[in-house]
């Protein structure tokens, strides 16, 4: 299951694959048979068997010899009526007529009972099914819901980079160091499962997202940042990714000192393919709601979930994926912090580079191909900076520079912006949103790489919530952890930033006054308790609101390159006309207020 950045409820107890075949056949009889190496009570006919079919027959553990269906069929179903919590079911051919019906009704049964159901059934054997037993099992199935707050696509999942890589700046020599080689290991392990979900789907689903598979670099332009690159290279051959050190990159127009090289990755147009996935998701029978924010979740048996407009769902398992989420406890807005980072597409005079690119910078700066009807662009990210305390016409304009420096630019044709949350030990949270409870699950902090650890993110949680047994760096991201050693500094520098903020915004005076803003201008005017976020549109309407974020009440900034209001501390983001919510954890839009103060 791939979790965008938005609300999402899942309620899992059935899980139903069936790839039907492309061509349909006259049914064949074929018979052969087949001489036994070994009697059934031969040590080895136990040892081949388990190695044949997976699990090991393990001493204290009993099997009998079943001969055709009429032995066969009803052991399976016995041991389908006993199941008490989970079962697997995996057939290369299911049975029509009598035989059929029985197993689909027994199936159904135990899923309407709570039993975690999960059916695989091959594409060809299982193609004469009768399509009457798989409505069966569908209807016994629990239901999926995802709550959308507004569009699918409209945040951060629709507006990055649209890379899809293991390669994630210079993060693995930071994990080593921090949390060993297991650890860093497993992050990329993770991220390389996501990108083979991510292609497997775009084949699967047919899905026109301009997928291309290409390299991605990190690199220096500096003798000095020589030694940081190299050890990263060292840290992701440690980790076994399979990286190279390169000493020049042909294709750019500017002098790299040393570069980290990594193949087969990949970059696509994300909102693309997450309307692809969206579709899917809904022909499987998945119900999408959008402009169906979600205020409130209570834990229980089973959830509840409050909506906006008031409506309440309930459900067993609720899978919170708002970025950051919207839910306080786990206090993850105290162990994150978000950034604003902004993104320009270039045409250039000239050909385009193909690899996909990342600086040692601080700011970094992002380099890739991006294919349109008109020809290829260049998208150029960077100028990243914590929410709400940088004026963002001057980062793009600084990213505007910056490219035009390097390469020769004959237009800048897009330019946007996007938010992403930095966990202060640079490790992504997967599991339990809280330590007290199963039924809440995240994935958050995932920084500027939610692309590939946010799939496989969502494929771990999905396992989580059927109670199936998942991959095997599925605990690697604990949602629990906090040591002192692992990004303390980090974590008090942040804290402290937000609590500044938090008392003197409230305060420090404004020597501005509503009435003399230009159309396009906003400021907080007022003081104390009266301060007020002003904003005059383009039509010269004057627009008020709370100047007080609705998370916890820190005094908001404002925009000018998006028209927003931004949280200085926890990210939220709020429309500067009406102060609707375009970013959590914020749930709440600003109230609106008179033109008193």
């Amino acid at each position: 299951m791939l979790l965008l950045a938005i609300p999402l409820t899942v309620v899992v107890t059935l899980v139903v694959v069936l790839i039907l075949a492309n061509f349909v056949s006259g049914e064949k009889k074929v018979e052969h048979n087949i001489d036994r190496l070994y009697s059934s009570d031969d040590p080895q006919f136990i040892r081949s068997m388990s190695l044949l079919l997976g699990p090991p027959v393990t001493s204290g553990n009993r099997y009998a010899v079943l001969l055709n269906g009429d032995e066969i069929f009803p052991s399976m179903l016995a041991g389908i009526q006993s199941a008490k919590e989970t079962i697997t079911f995996e057939t290369f051919i299911y049975w029509s007529g009598e035989i059929g019906a029985r197993f689909a009704a027994a199936l159904s049964e135990k899923a309407r009972s709570g039993v975690a159901v999960h059916i695989l059934l091959d594409w060809m054997g299982c193609k004469k099914m009768d399509h009457r037993y798989l409505d069966e099992l569908r209807q016994a199935g629990a239901e999926v819901v995802l709550l959308e707050a507004r569009r699918v696509g409209s945040g951060a999942s629709g507006y990055n980079t649209g890379k899809v890589s293991s390669l994630n700046g210079l993060i693995y020599q930071q994990l080593l160091k921090r949390f060993g080689t297991a650890t860093a290991s497993d992050y990329g392990l993770a991220n390389e499962a996501g990108l083979g979900w991510v292609a497997a789907n775009v084949e699967r689903f047919g899905i026109d997202c301009d997928f291309r598979r290409k390299p991605n670099f990190t690199y220096t332009e500096s003798e000095h940042g020589r030694e940081t690159i190299v050890a990263e290279s060292e840290a992701l051959r440690a980790a076994g990714q399979r990286a190279e050190l390169v000493e020049e990159v042909d294709e750019l127009p500017f002098s790299v000192t040393v570069a980290v090289r990594l193949a087969d990755q990949a970059e696509f147009h994300p909102l693309r393919y997450l309307h692809g996935i969206a579709a899917a998701a809904a022909e499987a029978g998945c119900g999408i709601f959008e402009h169906s924010r979600v205020v409130r979740v209570a834990e229980g048996d089973p959830c509840r979930i409050e909506t906006e407009g008031g409506s309440t769902l309930t459900a067993d398992r609720v899978l919170v994926a708002t970025h950051l989420p919207i839910l306080d406890r786990g206090l993850y807005f105290a162990r994150t912090h978000p950034e604003r980072s902004y993104v320009v597409a270039a045409r250039l005079n000239g050909a385009v580079p193909q690899g996909m690119y990342l600086s040692d910078e601080s700011p970094s700066h992002s380099l890739r191909a991006l294919p349109t009807a008109e020809g290829e662009l260049l998208m150029v990210g960077g100028e990243s900076h914590k929410t709400g305390q940088s004026d963002a016409r001057e980062r793009y304009a600084a990213l505007e520079e910056w490219t035009r420096e390097r390469f020769d630019v004959a237009s800048i044709e897009h330019r946007w912006a996007t938010q992403d949350y930095i966990p202060v030990d640079k490790l992504p949270f997967v599991g339990p949103l809280w330590p007290r409870g199963e039924r809440l699950l995240t994935a958050t902090g995932l920084q500027k790489w939610g692309l590939a650890m946010g799939t496989a993110a969502g494929v771990a949680l999905t396992d989580r919530a059927l109670g199936r047994a998942s991959v095997a760096w599925a605990d690697s991201f604990p949602t629990s952890r906090f040591d002192p050693r692992h990004g303390a500094v980090s974590f008090l520098k942040e804290n402290a930033d937000d609590g500044a903020r938090f008392f003197f915004g409230r305060l420090t005076g404004r020597r501005r006054s509503a009435p003399d803003l230009a159309p396009g201008e906003g400021a907080v005017v007022g003081e104390g308790l009266g301060q007020q976020a002003a904003y005059r549109d383009d039509d010269g309407e004057l627009h008020r609101l709370s100047a007080r974020c609705t998370h916890l009440g820190c005094i908001v900034s404002f925009n000018a390159a998006e028209r927003t209001w931004d949280c200085p501390c926890h990210g939220s983001r709020f429309d500067a006309r009406d102060g609707g919510v375009l970013e959590g954890p914020a749930v709440h839009p600003l109230p609106a207020r008179d033109d008193r103060g």
